[in-house]
C-alpha cells in the first residue's frame, strides 16, 4: 500500500516542500529511506523503530520504503520523523489517510513516541499558509503564537491512534504580542557618563539607521553604549517580530519572541559562515540573526580582514544570498552596524595616561585590516574618550533611554511626515533637492567634497546623515551647520 503526507525542510530561512511517500510491499523486512536525506533523516529509522515499540506497535515485517520527493533536493533535519511514521501507520492501515490530507506535517520524535519540535516551525508555518494547508506538529509553547495558519497540537504517537476516531482539531495563534516586553530589556543611558558626543552620535544614528563606528582606547565605554543602542531603536512592530521569530526559530526551536530588537555580538574569531550565514544545510548568520536589530562588532580590526569585506554586500542589499552547487539561499540582512576598535594594538595611542607601545607601522597594519570599502560604507565615526574618576565617581549620565528613545520616535515620525511622497533617491543632485538643501547647504558640501577628496557614496552618506540632524531639529531646511556636523561624523578619525 502507498500513502503520502506533506512535511518541509529548511533552506536557509524558508522552507521547501517535502513529500513523504511510503510503500509497503512483499519481501524481506527492511526498512529502506531514499531521496538524499542527510545522516539526521538516515537515523529516523532508528528513532521510528523505537517510537513505535513504546506505543505498542511494530514495523511492517515487509519492504518499507519511504521516499522524500522531489528526489533531487537535499533534505536535512530530524523534522520529517513524524510525516515518516505517519506515513507507516496510513500504509499499514492504523490510521486513515485522509486525516493528515488537509495538513503539513513536522516533527522529531522521541524514542518513547512523544513528539517534539524543530527548528524552523514559523518558516513551515508560513509555508503551509502559502499552500492553504493546516498545519500539525509539537507543542510550540509561546512560538506558537506567531503560528498563523491552523494548528494542530501533537504530543505523541499514541495519541494520534486515538485522533484517528475523533480527528484532528486545529488552533490559531493570536500573533499579538505586548511591545512592553521591550522596555527594560536592555541597560540605560543613565549609567553612561560623560559621554554627550557618543549620546548624540547614538541618537543620530538611530534616527536615520546610520551604521556607526567607536574608537577609543580600553575601558572608555564603548561597548556599553552600543548596548544601549536597541532600547533607543524601540520595540519592534507585530510584523517585525514575526520575521525576526522565523530566523531565530531556524537555529533555535525553543526560541521566545520578544518585541526587543536583536542584539548579536560575535566574537571576533568568528568564521564568514558564523558571520554571513552558509554551512550545509545553508543556516542564517549573525548579520541575518541581527535581522531588524543591531550587529555589534567590538575590537573590528581584530576580525579577519575577508570576513569584513563580505559585509559590504549585505550593507548595502539588506539581504544575504549563499550559492551552492545544489542549493541557493537568499536571507534578509537589514541590520544596524555598529563597530568598535581600539586606535592601536596596544590600544593606548594618543592617550594621555598612558604611553603607547606601538610602531607606526603596526599601527598602519592594524587599521588597514578593517579595509577602505568597509569605512566607507560606515556613516558615523566617532572618538569616544576616557572620562575623568572624579566624573564617574560622583556624577551620572544625564540622558536616560527612555528619553532619548522618546526623541528619537518624534524625529521618526516627522521623518516620515516629510518622506510621505516618497524615500530620497536617485542621482546626488537629485538626493540634495529632495533632502532640501538650502543653497549655502549644497555649495558647502560640494566645496568640502572637493577638498577632502569624498567619494560619491560619501557624498550620498553625508547628504543622508545632514538630513538626519536636521529631522532631529524638526527643520525643514538642511542648513550649512547640519552638513558640518555629518562631514565632522564622516570625518572624526584618521581610520579613514
Amino acid at each position: 500500500m502507498l500513502s503520502l503526507t506533506r512535511s518541509a525542510t529548511i533552506s536557509g530561512v524558508d522552507a521547501i516542500p517535502i513529500e513523504v511517500q511510503v510503500q509497503i510491499s512483499p519481501g524481506l523486512p527492511s526498512f529502506q529511506i531514499v531521496g538524499m536525506p542527510d545522516a539526521a533523516i538516515a537515523e529516523s529509522r532508528e528513532r521510528v523503530r523505537a517510537a513505535f515499540k513504546s506505543t505498542g506497535m511494530s514495523l511492517p515485517a515487509e519492504r518499507v520504503t519511504v521516499n522524500l520527493a522531489p528526489a533531487h533536493v537535499r533534505k536535512s533535519g530530524t523534522g520529517l520523523d513524524l510525516p515518516i511514521a505517519l506515513g507507516i501507520m496510513v500504509a499499514n492501515g492504523t490510521i486513515p489517510q485522509a486525516l493528515f490530507d488537509d495538513y503539513l506535517v513536522v516533527g522529531e520524535l522521541s524514542l518513547d513516541g512523544k513528539i517534539r519540535a524543530v527548528s524552523g516551525m514559523i518558516a513551515i508555518a508560513n509555508r503551509a499558509r502559502e499552500m492553504k494547508l493546516n498545519m500539525a506538529g509539537a507543542p510550540l509553547g509561546r512560538l506558537g503564537q506567531f503560528v498563523m495558519t491552523p494548528y494542530a497540537e501533537l504530543t505523541s504517537l499514541m495519541q494520534v491512534r486515538e485522533l484517528a476516531e475523533t480527528g484532528l482539531i486545529p488552533q490559531n495563534g493570536d500573533g499579538v504580542l505586548d511591545a512592553g516586553d521591550a522596555r527594560d530589556a536592555h541597560a540605560d543611558l543613565l549609567e553612561i557618563v560623560d559621554q554627550e558626543a557618543a549620546v548624540r552620535a547614538l541618537t543620530i544614528a538611530a534616527v536615520g539607521r546610520h551604521n556607526i563606528l567607536m574608537i577609543g582606547e580600553p575601558g572608555t565605554g564603548k561597548t556599553m553604549l552600543a548596548r544601549r543602542l536597541p532600547g533607543i531603536l524601540g520595540a519592534m512592530d507585530i510584523d517585525e517580530i514575526v520575521t525576526v521569530a522565523q530566523i531565530h526559530s531556524i537555529l533555535d526551536p525553543h526560541y521566545e519572541p520578544t518585541a526587543a530588537r536583536p542584539f548579536r555580538s560575535p566574537h571576533h574569531s568568528a568564521t564568514a559562515a558564523g558571520i554571513i550565514g552558509g554551512g550545509t544545510p545553508v543556516r542564517p548568520g549573525e548579520v541575518s540573526l541581527a535581522h531588524n536589530g543591531v550587529l555589534f562588532l567590538d575590537e573590528l580590526p581584530e576580525f579577519a580582514p575577508s570576513v569584513l569585506q563580505m559585509l559590504r554586500q549585505p550593507l548595502e542589499d539588506h539581504r544575504v544570498t549563499i550559492v551552492r552547487s545544489k542549493e541557493t539561499a537568499t536571507m534578509p540582512a537589514h541590520f544596524q552596524l555598529v563597530a568598535a576598535a581600539n586606535p592601536c594594538p596596544c590600544g593606548f595611542y594618543g592617550s594621555t595616561h598612558k604611553e603607547c607601545s606601538c610602531t607606526m607601522q603596526t599601527i598602519s597594519r592594524y587599521r588597514n585590516r578593517i579595509g577602505g570599502p568597509l569605512l566607507d560604507r560606515i556613516d558615523i565615526t566617532i572618538p569616544v574618550t576616557r572620562p575623568s574618576t572624579e566624573r564617574l565617581t560622583r556624577h551620572r549620565g544625564t540622558h536616560t533611554t527612555e528619553e532619548v528613545r522618546a526623541t528619537v520616535a518624534e524625529s521618526m515620525r516627522f521623518r516620515e511626515a516629510r518622506m510621505a511622497e516618497g524615500p530620497v533617491t536617485g542621482a546626488l543632485t537629485e538626493r540634495i533637492a529632495c533632502s532640501q538643501f538650502s543653497g549655502a547647504a549644497a555649495r558647502f558640501l560640494e566645496d568640502a567634497g572637493e577638498s577632502l577628496k569624498l567619494s560619491g557614496r560619501s557624498l550620498a552618506k553625508t547628504v543622508a546623515l545632514a538630513r538626519t540632524i536636521a529631522d532631529i531639529e524638526h527643520a525643514d531646511e538642511v542648513t550649512v551647520e547640519h552638513v558640518a556636523e555629518a562631514l565632522n561624523y564622516r570625518g572624526a578619525s584618521d581610520y579613514e
